[in-house]
């Protein structure tokens, strides 16, 4: 929910397309950044995180593997906290399955906001529709 300094959504999602030393960055981080600067997101007077990073989080020793690629970012403006209930939605999919038990998910105990998918190109490609179905119904 933060909307300036390392908590807000663009540089939380360019922190995690960048690795730690020696390791390349994600390719989509380059995206990223392009997306939130065209989009008046994010400026570049200030310095972006550093090509590469420090471990710290889960997600951090997570995404600096070398078989793991993020390919694609899902980003969804609201004004309300939504990241343990859309959580909670996806982890109901049949096709969706928890890799531990709170992994992920400091804010939300019993709960995890890291998933792996089992979906096709299918599942990915309806995937848009769906968060803004999710989206929509907790609003209302």
């Amino acid at each position: 929910m933060g909307h300036r300094g390392a908590s807000s959504l663009p540089r939380r999602l360019i922190r995690h397309a960048t690795r730690s030393a020696p390791r390349p960055p994600h390719t989509i981080r380059t995206h990223l950044i392009d997306y939130f600067v065209n989009n008046g997101v994010l400026t570049t007077d200030k310095p972006l995180y550093p090509r590469t990073k420090r471990l710290h989080w889960n997600v951090d020793f997570i995404l600096d593997l070398p078989l793991v690629s993020i390919a694609a970012a899902y980003v969804l403006h609201a004004n309300i906290p939504l990241e343990s209930q859309l959580a909670a939605i996806v982890e109901t999919d049949p096709h969706t399955a928890a890799f531990a038990p709170g992994l992920g998910a400091h804010d939300a105990r019993g709960q995890t906001h890291l998933l792996r998918v089992d979906g096709d190109e299918r599942w990915w490609n309806h995937l848009p529709q769906r968060l803004d179905e999710m989206l929509s119904t907790m609003k209302s």
